[in-house]
C-alpha cells in the first residue's frame, strides 16, 4: 500500500500478511485499545474484521506500530475503525499516515462517505483530515463516549 515519512519516522503501510503479522495485528490492538479498558482478549475482533481491508504500519525493524480498518457498509459507504498506534510512536505521525492510506483506499474503491466512531481525545485528529461531528456516537463498555463523525468525499477525487 506504500511507505511513507512522517516527522522523520518511515513506516510501511500494508495489511498483515503471514499468521505471525496477524497475530501482531490484533494483538496491538487488543494492548491500544481494549486492554487499557479491563477488556479481554478477542474483544478486539469483531464479525466485519473478515470482509474489511486491513491496514498495518510496519517499522523498519518489521514490527507492527499502527493498525486501522476500513469496513465497507455498501457500495458507497466506508467505516474507519479500530485505529491504534503503539504508545511509543503516538506523535511521530503513524495515525496520520495510516489514515492517510485508509483514505486513499476508500477514494480509489468509490466510497463516497466515510464514517467513524471517535473517541473524545481524538475527535480533533479525525477533524484535521475533514471529518465532520454528526451527533454522539456509542459509549463503549459503559465507559468511553464516542462522537459520530462523517467524511464525505471530494468531487475532484482529492482526498485530504
Amino acid at each position: 500500500m506504500g511507505q511513507a515519512t512522517s516527522r522523520g519516522v518511515s513506516v510501511r503501510i500494508r495489511p498483515p500478511q503471514a499468521d505471525a503479522e496477524w497475530d501482531a495485528y490484533y494483538d496491538l490492538r487488543w494492548r491500544v485499545l481494549r486492554a487499557p479498558l479491563g477488556q479481554p482478549r478477542g474483544s478486539e475482533r469483531d464479525a466485519l474484521d473478515r470482509s474489511s481491508w486491513h491496514f498495518a504500519a510496519f517499522s523498519t525493524r518489521g514490527s507492527i506500530v499502527g493498525v486501522g480498518r476500513l469496513a465497507f457498509i455498501d457500495e458507497t459507504v466506508g467505516q474507519v475503525g479500530y485505529m491504534g498506534v503503539d504508545e511509543v510512536w503516538r506523535g511521530s505521525g503513524v495515525g496520520a499516515t495510516l489514515l492517510r492510506s485508509i483514505l486513499a483506499c476508500a477514494d480509489r474503491e468509490g466510497v463516497r462517505r466515510l464514517v467513524v466512531n471517535a473517541r473524545t481525545p481524538v475527535r480533533g485528529f479525525y477533524e484535521r483530515f475533514g471529518f465532520i461531528v454528526v451527533g454522539d456516537g456509542p459509549v463503549l463498555f459503559e465507559k468511553v463516549h464516542h462522537f459520530r463523525m462523517v467524511r464525505e468525499a471530494v468531487i475532484d477525487g482529492s482526498s485530504e
